[in-house]
């Protein structure tokens, strides 16, 4: 990543990134379980953000692809924020036919 970073910001692909994602989940993990030996309810609020994740994912079954936070207004939004490839490479063409 770092031989890469000049150019990111020309062009920055998810596969310069990606590699963060990992990192980050491992700090929040530990995070949160340090949160969780402070104080209990830290596991119910956690519980509750990772359930809320995975119903936001699951209501975007069968285009993941097109998937958008519900801060960005969720997947019915994302037209307005990205555009092109970002959201849709034509997983709809077989049905139009």
């Amino acid at each position: 990543m770092a031989k890469c970073w000049p150019e990111l910001h020309k062009k920055c692909d998810y596969c310069h990134i990606l590699p963060v994602y990992v990192f980050l989940s491992v700090l929040i993990a530990g995070a949160s379980w340090k949160l969780i030996e402070q104080n209990r309810r830290w596991a119910y609020v956690i519980v509750a953000l990772l359930l809320f994740q995975v119903v936001s994912t699951l209501r975007s079954y069968p285009a993941y692809l097109a998937y958008a936070n519900e801060l960005w207004g969720g997947p019915s939004q994302s037209y307005k924020l990205l555009s092109d490839s970002n959201t849709d490479w034509g997983q709809q063409l077989k049905g139009t036919k």
